[in-house]
């Protein structure tokens, strides 16, 4: 389970397959998300067991859940008793989905992953951690013993595509979604003024700092937004501020106590950043009964 000041995530598992519901306060299901606020997903494709256990929330926005599968073939007499098993038991699991709750097929095989610890062995991932590098990191046990898996690596560059003689029209720049900072380090009770482009026109952008719900705030005509961000609430430390309407930006600065004081330098509207922001952790994990 994770908590934000107005949303908590629930990872489990349901009929099955992986089961993940984010609430809205109080306890109502955010219908935007997946199906009526719900999503559910089968890990294996023999209808075998599938468990949640641990959920984070990247930089990005993107949801990792984590947990495990069960990878067991069994093979039935005509009298439906159980006549033959391959010996396997549970390996460890991830699915990735985007903000909205869809899977994100760019991660591991249409979106999820699984990892056989060892032969013949009772894998199950019970807790999972996000590294600065952005690498996923997955631990629990392997039968008897203690285990530990990690995930990423870079993405592939897209080839460039070969040029042709063939006539084609000049295509249509598309804006690129930035959003940047004044200054990237102030000390305590500074202020921070954020200046976004690249957004869709007369859209509400949704602003978060370390994952904590800060504010939304109106595009004008041409998807330029600013704001600025009082930071009397926050102790020393590094944030990241991530404006998201589609496509999403994010920008980090620094706390620092040996940083000049930064002041109010525009007329942007000014909020003031949720002391949970400095204390928000990406994952809970559960504990198995």
């Amino acid at each position: 389970m994770l908590f934000s000041p107005l949303l908590v995530y629930i990872i489990s598992y349901s009929t099955f397959d992986f089961t993940y519901l984010p609430y809205f306060a109080p306890s109502l299901l955010d219908a935007t998300f997946g199906s009526g606020g719900e999503v559910t997903t089968p890990i294996n494709s023999r209808g075998n067991s599938d468990w949640g256990r641990s959920i984070l929330i990247q930089p990005d926005g993107k949801i990792v859940a984590s947990g495990y599968s069960d990878a067991s073939i069994h093979t039935f007499s005509n009298s439906g008793n159980d006549e033959s098993f391959n010996g396997a038991r549970n390996d460890f699991a991830l699915a990735r989905y985007t903000s909205a709750g869809v899977l994100d097929t760019s991660f591991g095989t249409s979106g999820k992953t699984t990892t056989d610890i060892g032969t013949d062995t009772d894998d199950k991932g019970n807790a999972a951690a996000l590294q600065p590098d952005g690498k996923i990191v997955v631990a629990g046990t392997s039968s008897n013993d203690f285990a530990l898996a990690r995930y990423g690596g870079t993405v592939p560059a897209t080839p460039t595509p070969t040029a042709t003689n063939t006539p084609t029209s000049t295509p249509t720049s598309t804006p690129v979604a930035v959003v940047n900072v004044n200054h990237t380090t102030g000390a305590p009770n500074s202020f921070f003024t954020f200046q976004a482009s690249g957004f869709p026109a007369n859209a509400t952008a949704t602003i978060f700092i370390n994952n904590v719900l800060l504010t939304t705030v109106q595009t004008d005509g041409t998807g330029l937004l600013a704001f600025t961000i009082s930071t009397s609430n926050l102790p020393t430390g590094t944030y990241t501020v991530r404006v998201e309407v589609n496509p999403t930006a994010t920008v980090t600065f620094a706390i620092d106590s040996n940083a000049p004081l930064r002041a109010n330098e525009s007329g942007a509207p000014v909020f003031a950043a949720p002391p949970e922001a400095a204390q928000h952790k990406l994952y809970l994990p559960q504990t198995e009964r």
